[in-house]
């Protein structure tokens, strides 16, 4: 595991290494243009699966997230990609 990796217990006795670039902020599919009342960061809309239906309002949304939340099904946006450094190719988050 490399300086810049973390472990996260998941489900008890698993253990994920999660790549801190792998960010909501550097995903593919995660849309900045949105932005949620409820936080003072920097939020978006996660794009990745088909948008939710809010019952409350009758619209189809998609989740909030800040820039700095992660998931497991990142994808690093190749637009954010500098290919001189090594370390911006490793995926290491899915």
């Amino acid at each position: 595991m490399s300086a810049n990796e973390r472990q996260y217990p998941l489900r008890g006795t698993m253990l994920v290494r999660r790549n801190p670039r792998n960010r909501c902020e550097n995903c593919l599919f995660w849309d900045n243009s949105a932005i949620s009342s409820h936080s003072e960061e920097e939020t978006g809309q996660c794009r990745r699966s088909p948008p939710g239906f809010d019952s409350r309002t009758g619209l189809a949304v998609w989740p909030f997230s800040e820039d700095r939340d992660w998931c497991g099904e990142h994808s690093l946006d190749p637009d954010l990609v500098d290919p001189n450094d090594p370390g911006d190719m490793e995926e290491g988050g899915s």
